[in-house]
């Protein structure tokens, strides 16, 4: 079985096991570091038309968004089958004004009328296999047309021990971004410390296309 086909059954097993699961991802320290996305990233991208999330969990991120630049048009994806009643309960209003599909992040990529202004991710990427890792973020690049911003998590510091390697294996937190996004240019990385997860680091990239003034 390839190895995107049992990432895909393993999270949409997880969604269907952990009926909270989408619930708790709106924890307050959650709901805290979007609206710190958005104050910080979202005046950078004014003039934009439309904002895509790849997988888009509760919908927070999209939702306070919304809030600061209702002048956008929002789409996304999620591989959770139960996406849209799971955001009804959060946010009923959101899908009357975003549209969100339940799709792999790879087809949703693929599809021909798929273009955006802004791509965003937020813990999201470190789940996706290393077999397809290069294609996704090729895609992103060929299909958005101004910023990436991206918010992923990372083992990168000193003392981090073999077994919390081996325990986060599975999330690939050892990749970096900065080189993945053909004709897109880094315009900022930070790093921080994980919120709850001890040796974890969190790397927000903001790119802009090349050339774009």
């Amino acid at each position: 079985m390839p190895t995107y086909t049992k990432t895909k059954k393993l999270w949409s097993k997880w969604y269907q096991k952990r009926k909270n699961y989408t619930k708790a991802t709106n924890q307050a320290k959650h709901i805290k570091m979007s609206k710190f996305l958005v104050e910080t990233y979202g005046h950078r991208m004014a003039g934009c038309r439309d904002f895509c999330e790849f997988g888009v969990g509760s919908g927070r991120n999209i939702y306070h968004f919304h809030a600061a630049h209702p002048e956008w048009t929002y789409k996304g994806n999620d591989i959770n089958p139960d996406i849209h009643s799971e955001i009804k309960s959060m946010y009923p209003d959101l899908l009357s004004w975003a549209s969100i599909e339940i799709a792999d992040t790879l087809s949703y990529l693929k599809r021909d009328d798929l273009q955006t202004d802004i791509a965003f991710t937020h813990g999201h990427l470190m789940h996706l296999p290393n077999k397809v890792i290069n294609e996704v973020c090729n895609l992103i690049a060929k299909k958005t047309e101004k910023y990436i911003l991206l918010y992923e998590a990372y083992l990168n510091g000193p003392g981090v021990t073999l077994s919390k390697r081996f325990k986060y294996r599975k999330y690939r937190f050892s990749r970096v971004y900065e080189e993945r996004f053909p004709g897109f240019v880094l315009e900022e990385k930070h790093i921080s410390s994980h919120p709850t997860k001890k040796g974890i680091r969190q790397g927000t990239y903001f790119f802009k296309k090349a050339g774009l003034t």
